[in-house]
């Protein structure tokens, strides 16, 4: 009997009478199965080789057509910019992009071979409606049902998979999230104090058109980037990146049809997946990059950013706004130079993090935590404030810091597909299950993420344990460590990081293979093993747990414990008390 193919994973009908597939839903596995249903994940990035030889694939394959990219639209803009130019304005679209349509390929084609005959519902749509104009609403684009049913319909249309029959309806799909899109993109910029803060900028554009260092979008305080920008140019600077609200009305204003040139007169090849690749890049690319580009620098020159920089520098302004983008290329190519920082955890850490790959290559220089990428990499501390926290054994706070799961998967690391975000989950009940009966319980309060992708994880962990209760998830995760016994990190990135700078006793869960460490910090992590600090099994965490809530500083404040912490932030989390000096004193030697 055939089978439906489902690809929305919201508000899914489960007393739909028909045999439905839902494909990667990660709280399936929680949901109450109506029994014509049935939950698939795709399996492989359960696999530590297929994630690292799928990373390198991508990787490999986008460096290929970004050169195809930067030459066709050097030509449709009659321009001459280099690769590197198109690297910053393109490629963190194009990545994440090839990582989609990867991950959505390869699950068609391996429910295609568990199941013998399945039909997929092929609406109409204009693809116009699914395009979005650039990197800022790309991101929302990625977690909406819609343009995901749109990216697979694209998929199947273009690509025969044996088992799968479509049967053209005439429905339409609509971008029906295109609405909501908009007003998140707008919602944080349109308040009074946004407004206000709007003001001051323009008149401090205005009065710093010719300074050399363009300091903004640090993670420092507001003042510390005063400080930082007075002291290089010698006059009061405050700098908050662009965002898409401020372009959007000339978007309106500005009605144009979708190009001719996205489409290739060349028949793709049967069942080839490079051809696929390509045609869908081109169909896809950002209006802001192809239609709207010559509109896009228009509107950044009105906002009279500085003219000549000599040197930018940023930690948050790069890949996140599309109009910063274009500046920062522009700038690039009249001979500034660009110096990046990281922005979190992970950097030179993990073996599948495209990010530091990426920004080493669009940077002059890189600032890190403590890490050393390459040559360009110079490490100078933690950049944003860390306190070291006097501990406090009277505290009865647990704080478990919850990690962030996308609805809809969207690139490559080390905890990638809707499998693992399914794993991570199931074995987080486990470890709340091995609690139960005890007053530890009662101590535990769940950090979520303050971004939702309607993963509803608290609903389903509520579902398992009516007891677990919750923080404001609003708040900085470092706002809780002076109340704070014990904090629990269920990802190696910012938040581990940032808790054994400050060192306040913690543990750390990781779900992935500890092969997908990069050497250095895989040699830590088994130290942090025998310790006791780090667990990779639920019922592990929770009976050393067990072991330890009673007095945690007491065994956190070992000498073998602090030996290996300190060589650990040495590496990787330096706290400088001199971070400011030290960051003026980089710039002005570049």
């Amino acid at each position: 009997m055939k089978k439906n193919l489902i690809f929305k994973l919201r508000n899914i009908n489960l007393k739909d009478k028909k045999k439905n597939i839902i494909l990667n839903l990660p709280n399936g596995f929680l949901i109450k199965k109506n029994f014509n249903n049935e939950f698939f994940y795709s399996e492989r990035w359960k696999n530590t080789n297929k994630i690292i030889k799928d990373f390198e694939y991508l990787n490999d394959f986008y460096e290929k057509n970004l050169i195809y990219l930067s030459k066709f639209l050097n030509t449709y803009h009659k321009v001459n910019y280099n690769k590197r130019y198109w690297r910053i304005v393109i490629g963190t679209w194009l990545w994440k992009f090839l990582n989609i349509v990867f991950e959505r390929w390869n699950t068609l084609k391996e429910v295609s071979k568990k199941y013998k005959e399945i039909n997929v519902e092929i609406l109409k749509y204009k693809q116009e409606n699914f395009i979005p104009y650039g990197i800022d609403d790309f991101i929302y684009f990625t977690q909406s049902d819609t343009w995901n049913n749109y990216i697979y319909t694209e998929i199947i249309n273009n690509f025969q998979f044996h088992s799968i029959s479509k049967k053209v309806s005439n429905k339409i799909l609509l971008n029906e999230d295109i609405n909501e899109i908009k007003k998140r993109l707008i919602l944080n910029n349109s308040n009074y104090k946004n407004k206000i803060f709007d003001l001051v900028q323009k008149g401090l554009l205005e009065y710093n058109q010719n300074q050399e260092y363009f300091v903004f979008d640090t993670t420092l305080s507001n003042l510390e980037e005063i400080k930082i920008n007075f002291n290089l140019n010698k006059k009061i600077f405050l700098f908050k990146s662009i965002k898409f609200d401020r372009l959007l009305p000339y978007l309106i204003s500005e009605k144009v049809n979708l190009s001719n040139k996205r489409y290739n007169n060349k028949k793709i090849k049967k069942n080839n997946l490079d051809d696929l690749f390509l045609k869908l890049i081109k169909e896809n690319i950002p209006k802001l990059y192809l239609e709207h580009f010559k509109l896009t620098n228009k509107v950044v020159t009105k906002f009279k950013l500085p003219k000549k920089p000599k040197i930018i520098f940023s930690t948050l302004g790069i890949n996140r706004s599309t109009l910063m983008d274009v500046y920062i290329a522009n700038k690039i190519a009249s001979g500034a130079k660009l110096v990046l920082a990281q922005h979190g955890g992970n950097y030179g850490q993990h073996r599948a993090h495209w990010g530091t790959i990426h920004e080493h290559k669009i940077a002059n220089n890189f600032i890190s935590w403590g890490s050393k990428f390459e040559n360009k990499t110079k490490p100078l501390g933690i950049i944003k404030k860390i306190e070291k926290i006097k501990f406090n054994k009277k505290n009865d706070l647990i704080l478990l810091e919850f990690r962030t799961r996308n609805l809809y998967s969207q690139t490559i690391k080390i905890d990638s597909g809707a499998i693992n975000n399914k794993l991570y989950m199931e074995n987080l009940i486990k470890f709340f299950n091995n609690l139960k009966n005890t007053k530890i319980l009662d101590k535990i309060k769940i950090k979520l993420h303050h971004k939702n992708f309607a993963t509803e994880e608290k609903k389903f962990l509520q579902q398992s344990n009516q007891k677990l209760q919750f923080t404001n998830n609003t708040k900085n995760t470092k706002s809780f460590y002076k109340e704070s016994k014990l904090v629990i990190h269920t990802y190696p990135s910012t938040g581990h990081l940032e808790c054994l700078a400050s060192n306040i006793p913690m543990l750390i869960y990781m779900e992935p293979d500890i092969n997908l460490l990069k050497p250095v910090t895989k040699k830590y992590f088994k130290e942090f093993r025998k310790l006791g600090i780090f667990h990779n099994s639920p019922i592990s965490l929770s009976n050393m747990l067990k072991k330890i809530h009673k007095d945690p500083g007491k065994w956190w404040f070992s000498e073998k414990i602090q030996i290996i912490r300190k060589k650990y932030v040495n590496e990787f989390a330096i706290v400088n008390k001199n971070l400011v000096d030290d960051i003026i004193k980089t710039l002005k030697e570049i």
